[in-house]
Formats: structure tokens, C-alpha cells, sequence
């Protein structure tokens, strides 16, 4: 929103965010982020008010879906005209508004800044976000593990791989009961196959396990409540017993100005996740791959993307009796994923075949990989006797 208030030329007024959600969350935009900052920092580039201001609360309003994907000619040709007719136009709504690629270049570096500099967490999540990580750092290297099982998530999905009959039932009701959920009716066991699906826990236990992570390897949670609860994470602990999170990083007293609010719990664990040795996602949401973003702009640190349509395969070879765990079938896992580990690759375009919307679709998101924009390549001379390395730059307005 910030790009394509640039584009049009308009004034930006804070956001409010979505309090229709599944979680319902009455956070406003300057309980999650520092306002102040946001504002000050971005005031080069476009105007920001806190609110409309008075003088234009009964001004004619244009209320505009925005279409998915659009190119800077669009909203220079077709959304800038609307200033013809209206001094105010409502984005109704904000995600994917703009397209991945094809960018004017100063737009793209300011998408950069907004992602990686102006939008900061709350001085308090941010601070005691920072405390969590600290305690995890201080018994030594751990994974942030996201663990999008989650009701909404599986709800949402249509997910319901080992789940029981009244959990299915439970869940589908919470879909048909969504609105703003447009689609209905899912075939789980399609879903699952085509890598649709969260990684259930005890599925994540054999991948981390078959990568060769250790028993005693320190993992942080970074969820909300588990659909299901201890049962469904006692396949994991009996495979890593030493699981963390913030409840049990933090007393009660510490978390109570936050338990209320999904989005603020969410980025406490956003920052403990960005910052941790070893970041795995089990579902690509628009968390994990803001997180995965956000790693790789900070220099590519390891983030390890499960292959999951392949690992269920395997899954369901290990529960037919057609493979076993062990050297061989770690074999198999650590290959599928010698490409999927977080190092440096250029934002990738279309799947070929697609066309319109669906070509758009297909593409990396921006903030997944924001390497070429935000990253700038230089080749140096490290001695005589070594090739040529790269090193990555922040880039800057003028770059």
C-alpha cells in the first residue's frame, strides 16, 4: 500500500487492521508496530496521516477492490483517474494488490525499506520479544520451528490427515460457518498429496529427525494453540523432548499484555523465529514466508523449506511398510532438500504454461525472496589463491 500510494500519488492513512478474523484480534496498527517510526521514516517518500483528517470525513469516497497482481500502469492509468471524481479512495483490501515483478526500480527499493526498515514491532514486542530470543539463545543454537497446526489452519485447508471423526467434523463446520472462506467443499487426501497441507507434528519429527538433527537439538514452537493439543505433539517431544515456547519461556505475569492478541503473540514469535539458527516452516503461510524473506535479507540464513507433496509420499511408504527410517531413508529426505535450504537464488518468475491471473499467481511472492531488489551483488577478490566470492549489500533509494 505504501508502493502503490507512491504511484498514485496519494496520501497514506494508517491502516486498520482486520478485526473480522478467525481470531478476532482488536489490535490496532500502533499496538503491533511503532507508529511513530513508520510515519518518520517513509516521510521522503509518501505523506502518512494518522487518521482521515476532518475536512474530508464527509468527502465522497471511492470504494475500490483493487485488482491482484497489478502492474505500476495500472494504477497510474486506471486508479489515478478516480481523483477526478473522489478526494478519498478506500482500499478495501491490501494483500497482493501489486505485482511481484516487472517494477519501477525506485518502487521496488521502497517496498524494500518499508519491508526491512520502517515497519518495526511496538517498542514492548519488541522488547520483550528480544528478551525470549535471548533466552533461547542462551543455552546455545536452536530451530524456530512454525508450527501452523493451528484450528484456523486446518479448518481453513480442509486438512485432516490423522485426525479423529469429530475433529473432521469439528473442523468442517468452522469452514462452512466462514464467510469470507469461499471455498467449501476440499478433498483432504488431494490436498495432502499435492503438498497442501501442514505437516501434521509427528510428521515433522521424522523430517527433522531423517535430517540428522539430534534428539537433544533445542526447538521454539512458534505457534498458537496446537489443534489437538499434548496428543497431537507427543509424537514430536518423544522424538525432541526439549521443545520451547514462549509460555514456557515467559511466566504468565510477562505474557499477560499480549495473550488476548493473536497478531502480537504472532510477532513475538516473528522475531524469535527471524533471529534463530535454523528456521523450518511446516506450511508456506504468509508468516513463514515473510520469515523466510526476512532471513534471506539478512543474509541468507538458513531456512529449511519442506518438500512436502515429496515427504508425503514417503510418509505414507514408512506407514505401508514400504521404507524405514534409517541411514537410507535419510538419504532420500536430506536429497530432496539439498536445494531447499535458504541459499542465495533470484526470485522466481511464472510456472511456464500460465497465463493472466493464474501466471501472477504463480510467481514467488516479493517478500518470500526479495533477492534481486533489496540485495545488490558485488564480487571481490578475497586472496590469490581464492575464486572470486559474492557479498550482499543493503539497497539504498539511490542505489
Amino acid at each position: 500500500m505504501v508502493a502503490v500510494a507512491r504511484l498514485i500519488n496519494a496520501t497514506l492513512v494508517i491502516p486498520q487492521l482486520d478485526k473480522r478474523s478467525f481470531w478476532k484480534d482488536s489490535s490496532t496498527f500502533s499496538d503491533v508496530f511503532d507508529e511513530e517510526y513508520f510515519i518518520k521514516s517513509l516521510e521522503k517518500d509518501i505523506p502518512i496521516v494518522r487518521k482521515l483528517p476532518k475536512e474530508l470525513s464527509t468527502a465522497l469516497k471511492a470504494h475500490k477492490n483493487f485488482r491482484s497482481w497489478s502492474s505500476a500502469a495500472y494504477y497510474q492509468e486506471e486508479i489515478t483517474r478516480l481523483w477526478d471524481d473522489y478526494k478519498v479512495i478506500h482500499a478495501a483490501k491490501s494483500d497482493s494488490r501489486l505485482a511481484n515483478n516487472d517494477l519501477p526500480s525506485d518502487i521496488q527499493k521502497l517496498r524494500c525499506r518499508v519491508h526491512y526498515d520502517a515497519l518495526r514491532f511496538a517498542p514492548s514486542i519488541e522488547a520483550f520479544g528480544r528478551n525470549l530470543l535471548e533466552r533461547m539463545r542462551s543455552k546455545g543454537p536452536f530451530i524456530a520451528l512454525h508450527l501452523r497446526y493451528e484450528k484456523d489452519m486446518l479448518a481453513f485447508s480442509g486438512c485432516s490427515h490423522g485426525l479423529s471423526s469429530m475433529q473432521m467434523e469439528e473442523l468442517t463446520r468452522i469452514r462452512e460457518s466462514t464467510s469470507h472462506w469461499r471455498v467449501k467443499l476440499i478433498d483432504p487426501k488431494e490436498q495432502r498429496l499435492k503438498g497442501l497441507c501442514p505437516l501434521t507434528p509427528k510428521e515433522v519429527g521424522i523430517f527433522l529427525e531423517a535430517l540428522g538433527y539430534p534428539s537433544t537439538t533445542r526447538i521454539y514452537i512458534a505457534a498458537g494453540e496446537i489443534y489437538g493439543g499434548n496428543y497431537s505433539m507427543a509424537a514430536l517431544q518423544a522424538r525432541f523432548p526439549n521443545l520451547l515456547n514462549k509460555e514456557l519461556l515467559a511466566s504468565p505475569y510477562e505474557l499477560a499484555p499480549f495473550r488476548r492478541y493473536a497478531s502480537q503473540l504472532a510477532a513475538l514469535d516473528y522475531i524469535v523465529s527471524v533471529n534463530s539458527d535454523v528456521f523450518v516452516p511446516s506450511y508456506s503461510g504468509n508468516m513463514a514466508r515473510a520469515v523466510e524473506g526476512h532471513r534471506r535479507f539478512l543474509g541468507h540464513w538458513k531456512t529449511i523449506s519442506p518438500d512436502r507433496s515429496g515427504l508425503v509420499a514417503l510418509f505414507d511408504k514408512l506407514d505401508e511398510g514400504l521404507l524405514e527410517e534409517g541411514p537410507a531413508f535419510s538419504s532420500i529426505v536430506v536429497q530432496l532438500h539439498k536445494r531447499r535450504l535458504g541459499a542465495p537464488r533470484r526470485r522466481r518468475g511464472p510456472l511456464p504454461g500460465t497465463k493472466g491471473r493464474e501466471r501472477a499467481r504463480s510467481e514467488e511472492a516479493f517478500y518470500t525472496n526479495p533477492l534481486p531488489d533489496c540485495l545488490c551483488q558485488r564480487q571481490t577478490v578475497q586472496s590469490r589463491n581464492d575464486k572470486k566470492s559474492s557479498s550482499l549489500l543493503i539497497a539504498t533509494s539511490d542505489a
